[in-house]
């Protein structure tokens, strides 16, 4: 097969914005988005490394915690005889000043080791139903009443829980209503417009380019 032009590949990656763009307009009512992010934040956010582990031991595993987490958080219970994943998990030591001058730092820890603990993907859970996108999940945007507290839930979802960072600020005419700033992770949504859908449209879209 030849390889794809600039051009196709540019429209590729508009195409893959609009999907995504499409997917995330979809969602409509605020509570229950609001209670789906609020447990998945639950979850945690595991390194490129610990994913790699994750996969090479169950590739079919989607989220995962420690058993005493899947019953504090979650309401549920691991299953008897369910075969553990194993995460590795940093060992830090305090350090002396005399150790920090060596090292030529000023972090008061420094990771060690590893150990190996164990996790279990949710399909070897049972007990409380864990919200699902499909619970709120609807063919298009909802009542305009649930559009702003949505935009806040997601824009507040996103600051607290990912590296990202969004701002609002005022923009002029010739400037888009949002734009992604990858030399410093952060989305900026203009504070001047008025119509709360079209903001929660854009941050969306924005969102999707940061994913790009």
């Amino acid at each position: 097969m030849a390889s794809k032009s600039r051009a196709e590949i540019q429209a590729w990656k508009q195409q893959l914005v609009h999907q995504a763009e499409v997917k995330l307009q979809s969602l409509t009512t605020s509570a229950n988005f609001k209670a789906y992010l609020k447990t998945m934040a639950k979850f945690h956010r595991y390194s490129l490394r610990n994913i790699n582990l994750i996969y090479a031991q169950d590739p079919q595993a989607t989220q995962v915690a420690g058993f005493k987490q899947w019953q504090k958080d979650f309401n549920r219970q691991v299953t008897k005889g369910a075969k553990a994943i194993r995460i590795a998990a940093p060992i830090t030591k305090r350090l002396t000043p005399e150790q920090q001058r060596q090292l030529e730092t000023k972090r008061d820890q420094a990771i060690v080791g590893y150990r190996y603990l164990p996790v279990f993907d949710v399909r070897h859970t049972t007990g409380e139903q864990l919200p699902q996108t499909r619970d709120f999940i609807k063919t298009e945007l909802g009542e305009h009443a649930n559009v702003t507290p949505l935009y806040q839930a997601f824009k507040t979802y996103l600051n607290k829980t990912t590296g990202l960072t969004v701002t609002e600020r005022p923009m002029t005419e010739n400037q888009a209503r949002g734009y992604f700033a990858p030399k410093t992770n952060e989305i900026v949504i203009d504070s001047q417009e008025s119509d709360q859908g079209m903001r929660l449209k854009t941050l969306y879209h924005e969102y999707a380019h940061s994913q790009l």
